[in-house]
């Protein structure tokens, strides 16, 4: 790809369906002096998802209760880090898609349920430890070598 043009970005969508390797789903072949491909060229997003939490009891509870928190996600030096304990997927996804700044698209909810403990590994190994239903999509910059996700969605189950 990199004999075709100066600057090439591909973006894959990552996904946990069985023997399913990364997909490419855009392929940009640019010159110099071209600007990047805009984040939403090949993978459109319409849908925005909107989680409004919080305790009403905040501080009415013992320190050890409130240090047990059921949903943990730290995204740094390119690891994610999530730490969930009967937490719904779906907030899951969005709570990480908020950490990574990026959209996250709910196209059906499956209604899964969720303990995860994923410590400190690349978004695209964690993301297949997930749910099936789960996919990432990503923008690999071929010149610099760099991986950025651009949107994270989560599909209805088939039959739905």
């Amino acid at each position: 790809m990199q004999l075709l043009a100066s600057r090439v970005h591909i973006d894959y969508e990552i996904n946990r369906s069985p023997g399913a390797p990364p997909h490419p789903v855009g392929i940009y072949l640019n010159d110099e002096g071209d600007p990047s491909p805009a984040i939403n060229a090949v993978i459109a997003n319409n849908s925005q998802a909107l989680l409004i939490e919080g305790d009403t009891e905040e501080g009415l509870q013992p320190e050890a209760v409130l240090k047990e928190q059921p949903l943990r996600v730290t995204f740094e030096r390119n690891a994610l880090t999530v730490k969930a304990k009967q937490q719904p997927l779906s907030v899951v996804l969005y709570k990480i898609a908020n950490e990574l700044g990026i959209p996250f698209d709910l196209k059906g909810d499956s209604g899964e349920v969720v303990d995860l403990d994923i410590n400190k590994l690349p978004l695209e190994d964690a993301v297949v430890r997930m749910s099936q239903h789960v996919r990432l999509y990503i923008r690999v910059d071929l010149r610099l070598l760099e991986r950025r996700p651009l949107l994270l969605v989560l599909t209805a189950p088939k039959g739905s």
